[in-house]
């Protein structure tokens, strides 16, 4: 679970270009959104610089649950919406890279 969690912190710095909290403690910071499940808040705090996707919040959220037990398995995370969404072609990929 924990590399899980590990994977979506990953995804979310690959997304935005920094990390979506400093640490991850229920008590402090925007961790603490999450765990007292302030979703909204949480992504209003961070869509101030980075625009994403609803279908990659859900996924960010599902993946980040403070609860390990409500986090995504491997085969709910592949079967998540945006994970089938569309594939960018590589000069496509590269016009969204360096707009970031």
């Amino acid at each position: 679970m924990n590399d899980l969690f590990a994977a979506a912190v990953t995804l979310f710095i690959l997304t935005a270009g920094r990390a979506p909290f400093i640490v991850a403690n229920p008590n402090t910071g925007l961790y603490n959104l999450i765990a007292l499940n302030y979703v909204d808040k949480f992504w209003n705090a961070h869509e101030k610089r980075t625009k994403f996707s609803p279908q990659l919040k859900d996924l960010l959220v599902s993946m980040l649950a403070f609860n390990p037990t409500h986090r995504l398995t491997i085969p709910e995370i592949l079967a998540h919406p945006w994970m089938a969404g569309e594939i960018l072609a590589p000069e496509q990929l590269e016009t969204e890279m360096r707009r970031i």
